[in-house]
């Protein structure tokens, strides 16, 4: 094995645009220490360089990313789809081609650890035939970490039958759950999805430890638990918090003027130049921002719904758009022309650079765990209306445990009503989203704080950093 001079890690986050994006960041942070290879899907290789190459343009020559085959046609390996790609990941073509390039590099380089997510727990197994450690990137909040520890157990237990009307204790968890709290993949035995879950679940003790993308201080009570053992199957695995994994200047970005001079030249140049020259018309905390992420998309009766809301308060929005398979206009007939001075509809925004922004009052969101952490760093409260995964339990941490999130409502057929949502908009311009505006802005500081010199995710980064160091010597 010809020695570098620096040891060599391998990045592998699971093929979605919320995986790669903070694992990307967590390669920029670890980069000055060790050489690194990521790896992501062929689906994904472009948007993985683009994303480098705007984020971090300083590593595009030094950190290569490599495209992997998931065994799928061209073209069809993106999240639109999850228990396709799901079944993809965990088939041989992958898997061969991550030890393939295991071996490869072990023979010309320095390889001193594979990092991989959750999500692709069959890595362990060839890190293992290859005597090389494999630490987990979790990029969900901790809650649903202890929940993957003791998932085994809780369906011993029978908390996830379909009739359990039992309640969830997870410990250092604000409150009890129910079923219909847990990650949408768990609510039916019968689906692909449950089987996957509970299978990578239960590989997560056998890393050699676990990065989070959390900070401590958010949720000191949940990650206490799990390294002081109280969560028996959690014993004897390292945990470091070193969160949020954002982009090296995400945290400048409200100390300048956001305007159309500073925007950089991408793909979707144009809608960042529109989303933020809109922004800067509007007065100071009067915009709602709405997005539901890259994957969840609504459907056309649920826009409706949330267009009459939009029209009924009368409030200022900007709204990111996924229209529903097959359908070209999912707004109802005038409502464009309707909301032509009050609002903006797009199809893909600056998120960051939009949350960052003074005439964001707050965010409508699907609580996706990157969006949440994103607007706790910029200090945006919280529309909680969560679709799908793990985003309900999201919601329940942040309305019940930070306590700077209200949750959308929906009937019995998952519907949120124009009346409901209405409601909810309305409180966040009162003393109610005034008290709710400043908690949040304390978890800002608190983010800020712990990012910096001495902060306990800079630390964590740190500790990580040399634990993987003692597999050197």
């Amino acid at each position: 094995m010809a020695a570098t001079s620096r040891p060599h890690l391998i990045i592998f986050p699971f093929p979605a645009l919320g995986h790669i994006t903070p694992a990307l960041h967590l390669a920029s942070a670890l980069f000055s220490t060790f050489e690194i290879t990521f790896v992501t899907t062929t689906y994904y290789l472009s948007r993985a360089k683009q994303i480098l190459a705007k984020e971090h343009s300083h590593l595009v020559a030094d950190v290569k990313i490599v495209g992997l085959s998931e065994g799928l046609p061209e073209g069809e390996g993106g999240t639109d789809n999850l228990p396709r790609l799901a079944e993809a990941t965990e088939g041989p073509v992958l898997a061969q081609g991550l030890e393939n390039l295991v071996i490869e590099l072990s023979e010309k380089k320095k390889l001193v650890a594979i990092i991989t997510d959750t999500f692709l727990g069959w890595a362990q197994d060839i890190a293992d035939r290859h005597s090389v450690p494999r630490f987990i990137f979790y990029t969900p909040p901790a809650s649903l970490l202890s929940i993957m520890f003791q998932l085994e157990d809780f369906h011993k237990d029978g908390y996830l039958s379909p009739s359990s009307k039992k309640l969830i204790n997870i410990s250092g968890f604000p409150k009890e759950l129910r079923l219909s709290d847990l990650p949408s993949h768990l609510q039916d035995s019968s689906k692909y999805m449950f089987g996957y879950f509970l299978r990578h679940s239960a590989r997560v003790k056998d890393a050699a430890g676990i990065i989070c993308n959390t900070v401590y201080e958010l949720e000191k009570d949940v990650i206490d638990s799990i390294r002081s053992g109280e969560v028996l199957q959690a014993q004897g695995v390292p945990i470091w918090t070193v969160g949020p994994m954002l982009s090296a200047n995400f945290f400048d970005q409200d100390k300048r003027s956001v305007s159309a001079n500073n925007i950089s030249n991408t793909e979707n140049g144009s809608e960042e130049e529109q989303c933020l020259n809109w922004l800067d018309t509007q007065e100071e905390g009067s915009v709602i921002y709405i997005s539901f992420g890259s994957v969840a998309v609504l459907s056309e009766p649920q826009i409706h719904h949330l267009a009459q809301a939009l029209l009924s308060t009368n409030r200022r929005f900007l709204w990111v758009l996924r229209q529903p398979e097959g359908c070209t206009s999912s707004l109802p007939e005038n409502f464009l022309k309707d909301t032509k001075e009050q609002g903006l509809i797009v199809s893909w925004s600056p998120q960051p650079k939009v949350l960052a922004h003074r005439a964001v009052r707050v965010f409508l969101t699907h609580c996706g765990w990157g969006s949440s952490i994103e607007a706790i760093s910029l200090g945006k409260p919280l529309i909680a209306w969560p679709c799908f995964a793990e985003q309900k339990l999201n919601t329940r941490f942040l309305v019940d445990g930070l306590h700077v999130a209200i949750e959308v409502e929906k009937d019995e057929n998952g519907i949120a009503d124009a009346t409901v949502i209405s409601h909810v908009i309305d409180r966040f311009y009162s003393n109610e989203g005034q008290a709710i505006a400043k908690q949040m802005e304390q978890l800002r500081n608190l983010v800020k704080k712990a990012v910096k010199e001495g902060g306990s995710s800079k630390q964590g980064l740190k500790d990580f950093t040399d634990a993987i160091l003692k597999y050197t010597t």
